[in-house]
């Protein structure tokens, strides 16, 4: 470009000097033939930008505008000072036109790295839902297996009232061991009650995740969109989201004190299979086998919550390293389009096509997050089995107070026809009156430790006889 310029300087002196001289002959020559040498320069000098506008496909919309007014052939011989004055203008002409040539390459520049960006975004969104995936799958196949084992207890519960007819001949030595085989058996069933609890936790905190990301991938795509527009209407939206997000977490709050009403409850139920503890040592085998198990499949689970947890501080760094490159775009842009508002008609038709290629692309992702939303729905069908679980509980306990009568009746039999029965017709009587002062006011837990108490008083009077 400096070339070009100081190539057109001397042709405007000479023109001038040879004015001079035919004016001092007295002889007067038209000016057409110093006119087209302007226009020559200005097309010479806009070679450099209609290059580069080549490459980004756009310089078919712009139409090179000549900076010198030509003059009509009619007109006499222009005076020297005009020939000044147009080299000036078409080197101000020239140096504004490669200040926007310049702005607007920066301008393609990043939108390129904008759009790589957004790419990156999207593979490791793509990333993160199929490990989702996955480990939705993994906690389906655990929760079958819970199932089978379930199965499998309520069969040998089913063995153990066969079993029950037998109990006369060997409630002596056996109720010690069997107290002993008792507590360890309630701390099993303890352990597995609490594993059984995070992992519901950590279903419920992976979903919260999954909601989280999808929130984010929104307000991504809407900032995108509405690049040079809706500037101030991005902060309204983040300030909508983060108040739909704190609604989340209220409704996941409340979820969480639900399941765990419901978990004491389960615990309660649990108390009542003490009466059962008699015959579990064939149970505690298995019982120890699958902690083992268990164990293993929570460590397998933490490293793979741990693989989330990092991943999702990556991606916060990068949403905010994105969020301070916006506003520093933005101050720029500010900047600039004060001095582009002419020259920006062109670029605004390839905007329009840009946008509605993200809208596009904001509908797929769209479609996605519907799809994601269909495979979480499907997970709810968790919550009837938890209800299925509680009916046996109460079928459970009907079952104990069934084995509580058969007790009683064996004590019956064992009392017939001996001397001993008026002492233990008294003791039986002292516990009862016992229990009645103490709780006169709530029948239930009366008879609930009244059914507790009975093994231990059969147990003392067996071991009088």
């Amino acid at each position: 470009m400096s070339s070009t310029n100081n190539t057109s300087i001397p042709s405007g002196d000479q023109k001038s000097k040879k004015k001079k001289k035919s004016k001092k002959k007295g002889s007067a020559q038209p000016a057409t033939a110093d006119v087209p040498s302007t226009p020559t320069e200005t097309n010479d000098t806009h070679n450099g930008p209609d290059d580069d506008d080549d490459d980004d496909g756009e310089h078919d919309d712009r139409e090179p505008a000549s900076p010198v007014k030509e003059e009509p052939p009619d007109a006499g011989p222009p005076d020297t000072m005009t020939t000044v004055t147009n080299g000036v203008k078409d080197l101000a002409v020239e140096s504004d036109k490669d200040d926007a040539a310049a702005r607007f390459d920066a301008l393609v520049k990043d939108r390129d790295a904008l759009r790589q960006e957004v790419t990156q975004l999207r593979q490791s969104l793509e990333e993160l839902q199929a490990k989702h995936n996955s480990e939705i799958e993994a906690v389906q196949g655990e929760l079958a297996d819970t199932q089978a084992e379930k199965e499998n207890a309520e069969e040998q519960y089913q063995s153990l009232l066969g079993k029950v007819n037998t109990i006369r001949s060997q409630l002596g030595e056996r109720l010690k061991a069997d107290a002993e085989d008792l507590a360890q058996a309630r701390t099993q069933i303890e352990e597995l009650e609490e594993q059984k609890s995070e992992l519901q936790e950590r279903y419920t905190t992976r979903s919260a995740e999954v909601e989280e990301l999808t929130a984010q991938t929104r307000e991504l795509t809407q900032k995108h969109t509405e690049q040079a527009k809706e500037l101030s209407s991005l902060r309204n939206r983040l300030t909508l989201s983060q108040q739909n997000w704190l609604k989340e977490k209220e409704e996941l709050v409340e979820s969480e004190a639900y399941i765990r009403d419901e978990f004491e409850n389960a615990k309660q139920a649990m108390h009542d299979w003490e009466v059962l503890a008699m015959e579990e040592r064939t149970i505690r085998k298995d019982l120890t086998d699958r902690n083992a198990d268990l164990e293993e499949q929570l460590a397998s689970l933490k490293e793979a919550y741990e693989k989330v947890v990092s991943e999702r501080d990556t991606h916060s760094s990068t949403v905010d390293g994105l969020q301070r490159a916006l506003q520093e775009i933005q101050t720029v842009r500010k900047q600039e389009l004060k001095e582009l508002v002419e020259t920006n008609q062109s670029e605004q038709a390839a905007l329009r096509k840009q946008l509605q290629d993200m809208q596009a692309t904001h509908e797929s992702t769209v479609s996605e997050l519907e799809h994601t939303k269909k495979d979480l729905e499907r997970a709810l069908p968790f919550e009837k089995e938890v209800k299925e679980k509680n009916l046996l509980i109460g079928k459970l306990r009907h079952e104990a107070v069934i084995l509580n009568d058969h007790l009683t009746k064996a004590l019956r039999f064992l009392k017939k026809g001996k001397p001993e029965d008026n002492v233990d017709r008294y003791v039986s009587s002292l516990t009862s009156l016992c229990f009645s002062i103490s709780s006169p006011n709530c029948p239930a837990s009366r008879d609930w430790q009244i059914l507790q108490r009975r093994p231990a008083t059969l147990a003392v009077l067996l071991l009088r006889r």
